[in-house]
């Protein structure tokens, strides 16, 4: 549903943040309602052990407040590819808000690693101490290089660093302008997607000015609060308290959004940016012109008039000029109350939170968001009572000092402003209004569960985490849809490395089973495992019992079987559907039943990418294999199969015994007429001829007590009973010509691979109707193929024990008609668990396949530190990894226990011990400082230990400068290990015609390029 007014709305379909009180959004919004106000108090004794002057600390007017973020130094480098030293070097900003964007894609219903390329990145960020320190100090300087450290650490590259280690390659720009830097951010999104410059637009901004525990000196007349408090509008306002954060909104526009089904927090229906200019009593003095000249224009961008509006959240830093001024430039924008004041609610998120700087804009965008999006007024926090001095009973606002409802105007949606005020004078408005109702698609009526639901995170410890999230949500939560959840986490998810499932039915079952999964920890590592071998069933005794069910719930088993029955009724005039045939339906009717079910089973298993690393067909299952080698089309096989049925049934009756010996013992149990039939296994075989022979053989084996069991078959198949049918099928078989199989074939004729020409004559068909089915050999020959677990598509204990013994199989699941779907949903799971790549938008099996918010990814950092001014603690190297020894570890990065560690006085690594002369040993040093590993690592390359060419050019000037050789670039970063990089290099530095092997060294590049 769209409409030609909403042509240039954009849709707010996803949002993550970090604010102080609130890990995530969800928390955010839960203290917004309840009016809490965040800002941390600190204690002298936590003030002085995070390194604060005392002397600072002694001031009167030092206060010891803080809209402070919890742990903001923690970062999981390892989720965006940042080696230790990097991540420890990388300004905190970057970190919050690399997995800020992470969070706000998920929730936007995007797999943050495949995101729509043409994404744009609007971001900003605020000043930081650890940035300063970091480029004031020289030994980092000269260890990494200049331009490392600022690419690590300058605002700059804020949006960069999104868009490179996410793959996004629409626009990405990094913006600034003061405290309203991150909704400017939003606006030029806004005007991105309009112009098509970008599909999907992320936007915000983050601050993050010190990691350590700070107050702030209060000024008089200065611009923060005496008393750690920010009170916008009230009678006690006194200023703002500064404070830490980072907030990102997904944009989309707004008929796209509706198109691809995405959930819509709320609409931006116009935004404008205006500057102060020279009118104004200073550069850093708000102004009321470009204020409510910013209002203005954005409600004229949205067609609306003031009175649309019934909320805006303002600036609101609770000073004396800033309150007044905006309340002004508001009035003006609105008009005065007339004989109605009071109207329109007003607020400001600073009081719950302090003044996030750079993140402060985006930060009120949400709240006012999560308004629309609830229906719902929240507090602001610390108001008592309206400053008189603002004379709001002149205007139409009043500020909002409860939670209520907010109700619906007559025909007339919910709407409100948002507005912030960089220092500098840039000031930007935005217009929101709620999504309209029923702007979703449904999902498709008929679709029914049981569903398949993955998570899986880079850790135990995270994913544990993530799943109790999930069973908490699913418990608390009114799920109308269980299919939009399981569609959110197969398509919307990375997928690490710690993996898990659950399938369920309904939201309590999930629940239940997540809570279960988070406790147990039986987790498997995903890597890049063989893949499956699946075994397709051909004996008669085959049950068929769920088949109907898993037709109900598995569309592509559904289709392909009714592909077949429609084949056979038209072709073969036989109307009973294949999963239905019994004993009274005749054999051609139950052959054809065989191969339908066994060509939908692996075509099902296909669909959803598990595509077999090898197949092996049992008896009539082996025209299942042949087929999916390309053989004969499925129609040809189909044909081949009826025709071999149909000459079949005008044998005479015989009997098909399966007996628990070996060959060699079978082979003496047999008398006249009686054939081997099958070897399926060391001590499994299958006897086949007469029925009155054969008969005969089973009563021997009862009176000894052997064990045996009759198959389902009147006829004798793989006996000589079939000699009379032979020439007559091998010229059918004839007449539609077998081609030869499109890869390696496995042949249960042969017990082995065999020749592709052979298996395309007819002759070769003529003999596996006849000779015995050596499925024992095809298994062992598959194996050697692929070392993937089986996939059993027949009945259970087709494959013994005995035979996965021998073969070496070690994990086999059973997804023949027998299993139901709940079961077969679980061996995808478990093969997904383990590696195995899905195909997951084929998985869910509904017409409207539909995103929904969901729990994310539960970030499983460690402290990095961050760089200091006049710290009072040292900076010391730690190992890139639990266990390792330290001490030839050049990395940058605190002590876990030392998280705000910060002040860098790097201690280079001690030389290791028989190293070799001081040039060698230098050289190594180098290594160690530039790359941040061990040395045990040397045995990857350059660019494998996260080097990269500008590190290369560096550590080249460096060895120069320090060892006194030339490097080619090229040498450093080719294919060669670092220890064989360190024997070249020792080597050009002790050799006397180093010049000539260095030209020896870059023709030898430049010829292999």
């Amino acid at each position: 549903m769209t409409d030609s007014s909403y042509s240039s709305a954009i849709a707010i379909v996803g949002m993550g943040g970090r604010f102080p009180g609130a890990q995530d959004i969800e928390e955010f919004w839960e203290n917004l309602r309840a009016g809490v106000c965040s800002v941390s108090d600190f204690t002298h004794d936590e003030l002085l052990a995070d390194g604060l002057n005392p002397a600072e600390l002694a001031k009167d007017n030092y206060v010891s407040s803080k809209g402070a973020l919890d742990q903001p130094d923690r970062f999981e480098a390892e989720l965006f590819g940042f080696s230790p030293r990097d991540a420890a070097v990388l300004d905190p900003q970057h970190r919050l808000l690399l997995e800020t964007a992470w969070t706000a894609l998920e929730d936007a219903g995007y797999n943050p690693r495949a995101v729509p390329e043409t994404t744009g990145v609007y971001v900003g960020g605020g000043s930081s101490e650890h940035a300063v320190a970091a480029m004031a100090d020289p030994s980092l300087v000269a260890e990494l290089g200049l331009t490392q450290v600022r690419l690590f650490t300058d605002k700059d590259f804020l949006a960069s660093w999104i868009s490179y280690r996410l793959g996004l390659r629409g626009p990405s720009m990094a913006v600034q302008t003061a405290c309203s830097t991150s909704l400017t951010a939003v606006h030029l999104a806004v005007n991105s997607l309009l112009l098509g410059e970008c599909s999907l637009a992320l936007a915000g901004g983050v601050s993050v000015d010190s990691v350590a525990k700070r107050g702030y000196l209060h000024q008089e007349g200065g611009v923060h609060s005496p008393d750690g408090r920010c009170r916008p509008f009230d009678e006690r306002s006194a200023g703002t308290l500064p404070g830490n954060g980072a907030g990102i909104v997904v944009l989309r526009r707004y008929e796209d959004a509706v198109r691809d089904g995405a959930t819509i927090y709320a609409l931006i229906r116009g935004s404008a940016v205006t500057n102060d200019g020279i009118a104004k009593i200073s550069m850093t003095a708000p102004g009321i012109e470009g204020q409510s000249a910013a209002i203005t224009e954005a409600l004229a961008t949205a067609e609306l008039n003031p009175q649309q509006i019934q909320y805006v959240e303002m600036h609101g830093t609770g000073t004396a000029l800033g309150d007044q001024i905006e309340i002004e430039a508001a009035t003006a924008a609105f008009g005065s109350a007339g004989d109605t004041p009071f109207w329109c609610g007003i607020g400001s998120v600073k009081s719950n939170v302090g003044h996030l700087d750079a993140a402060a804009g985006v930060t009120g965008l949400i709240k006012a968001t999560l308004m629309l999006a609830h229906r719902e007024f929240v507090p602001t926090a610390n108001f008592s009572r309206a400053n008189p001095r603002l004379g709001l009973e002149r205007t139409p606002f009043r500020v909002v000092d409860r939670s209520e409802d907010w109700p619906r105007p007559t025909e007339e949606r919910r709407r409100a402003g948002v507005t912030s005020v960089g220092m500098g004078g840039t000031n930007v408005h935005v217009v929101l209004e709620e999504a309209p109702p029923n702007h979703r698609a449904e999902p498709a009526v008929s679709a029914e569960g049981p569903w398949l639901l993955p998570v899986s995170a880079r850790t135990e410890g995270s994913l544990a985490a993530g799943t109790q999230a999930m069973s908490r949500y699913l418990a608390r939560r009114d799920v109308a849809f269980l299919g939009d959840v399981a569609h959110t986490l197969q398509t919307a998810r990375a997928e690490l490395g710690v993996r898990g499932y659950v399938v369920a039915d309904r939201a309590e079952q999930a629940s239940t089973g997540f809570r279960t999964l988070g406790t147990s920890c039986g987790f498997t590592s995903a890597g890049s495992p063989p893949a499956p071998v699946m075994v397709i069933p051909g004996e008669e005794r085959q049950d068929l019992g769920a088949v109907e069910e898993l037709r109900r719930t598995l569309p592509v088993f559904r289709d392909t079987l009714d592909n077949c029955a429609e084949h056979l009724a038209r072709r073969h005039g036989l109307t009973t559907y294949p999963w239905q045939a019994g004993a009274d339906d005749g054999v051609p009717a139950r052959h054809a039943a065989l191969f339908s079910v066994g060509y939908a089973t692996a075509k099902q298993w296909a669909s959803w990418g598990l595509r077999s690393g090898a197949t092996v067909g049992e008896g009539l299952g082996e025209y299942v294999s042949a087929v999916l080698a390309g053989v004969f089309t499925w129609d040809e096989a189909l044909d081949l199969v009826v025709a071999r049925a149909e000459l079949v049934s005008g044998t005479a009756a015989g009997r098909m015994l399966a007996v628990e010996m070996t060959q060699s013992e079978v082979v003496r149990l047999l008398n006249d007429g009686v054939d081997l039939a099958a070897v399926n296994g060391p001590r499994a075989c299958v006897v086949s001829g007469p029925k009155g022979a054969v008969e005969e053989c089973a009563e021997r084996l009862r009176r000894t007590g052997r064990p045996h069991q009759w198959l389902q078959s009147e006829h004798a198949l793989h006996s000589s009973v079939m000699d009379g049918v032979l020439d007559a099928f091998e010229a059918v078989v004839a007449a539609v010509g077998p081609r030869v199989p499109s890869g390696p074939y496995v042949s249960t004729v042969s017990g082995g691979l065999i020749e592709g020409d052979k298996v395309a004559t007819a002759r070769y068909w003529r003999d596996q109707l006849r000779a015995p089915v050596r499925l024992d050999g095809a298994l062992r020959a598959a194996w050697e193929i692929s070392s993937g677990p089986v996939l059993n598509a027949g009945r259970k204990g087709v494959i013994t024990d005995h035979l996965l013994d021998r073969v070496g199989i070690r994990s086999i699941y059973d997804v023949g008609p027998h299993a139901t779907p709940a079961e077969i949903l679980a061996v995808l799971g478990e093969l997904w668990s383990s590696g195995q790549q899905v195909d997951w938008n084929a998985v869910t099996s509904v017409t409207a396949k539909r995103v929904t918010r969901l729990p994310g990814h539960v970030f499983d950092g460690t402290p990095r530190g961050a760089f200091r001014l006049n710290a009072s603690t040292a900076y010391r190297p730690t190992s890139s990894r639990p266990g390792q020894d330290s001490g030839d570890a050049a990395q940058l990065a605190p002590e876990a226990d030392a998280v705000t560690e910060v002040t860098v006085e790097p201690s280079g690594p001690t030389k290791p011990d028989g190293e070799g002369d001081a040039s060698r040993g230098r050289i190594i040093e180098l290594l160690l400082e530039t790359l941040g590993v061990a040395s045990h690592e040397f045995g990857s390359s350059f660019l494998e230990l996260g080097g990269d060419s500008l590190g290369a050019v560096h550590l080249a000037n460096r060895i120069q400068e320090e060892v006194g050789i030339d490097v080619p670039i090229g040498l450093l970063v080719e294919d060669h290990s670092v220890d064989e990089l360190i024997a070249l290099l020792a080597e050009i530095a002790e050799n006397p015609d180093s010049d000539a092997r260095i030209g020896d060294l870059l023709e030898e590049i430049e010829t292999t390029g």
